[in-house]
C-alpha cells in the first residue's frame, strides 16, 4: 500500500474514529513525535516505509536530505494528532 492508500482509509473518519483504527491496527506512538507519533508509525506498517515524518505533510525520506514522497495531511487527521500529541487517546500511548 502507498501513502495515498494509506491516508485514504482515514479520510471521512472523525478523530475518535481515528483512534479506533489505530487501536484496531495495533497502532500505537509517541505523543508530540513527530518520527514516533501514532499516524508516523500506521504510515510506517501500512507502506512499509521506515523513515517517515508527519508535520504539515506525510513525508516519506529516502535519505536525511532527500524527499521521497510528500502527501498532504487531511484536516480530520490534523484533528486526530491534535488531540493524540494534547494525550486524549491514552490507549495509544507507546509504552
Amino acid at each position: 500500500m502507498d501513502v495515498k492508500e494509506a491516508m485514504s482509509k482515514l479520510s471521512g473518519l472523525k478523530a475518535d474514529e481515528i483512534a479506533t483504527f489505530l487501536v484496531e491496527q495495533g497502532v500505537r506512538g509517541e505523543f508530540g513525535s513527530a518520527h514516533r507519533c501514532a499516524i508516523a508509525n500506521y504510515i510506517r506498517k501500512t507502506t512499509g516505509e521506515n523513515s517517515v515524518s508527519v508535520t504539515d505533510f506525510v513525508t516519506i525520506w529516502q535519505d536525511a536530505r532527500a524527499v521521497l514522497h510528500k502527501e498532504a495531511i487531511p484536516l480530520n487527521v490534523f484533528e486526530f494528532i491534535d488531540r493524540f500529541d494534547d494525550g486524549d487517546y491514552p490507549e495509544l500511548e507507546e509504552s
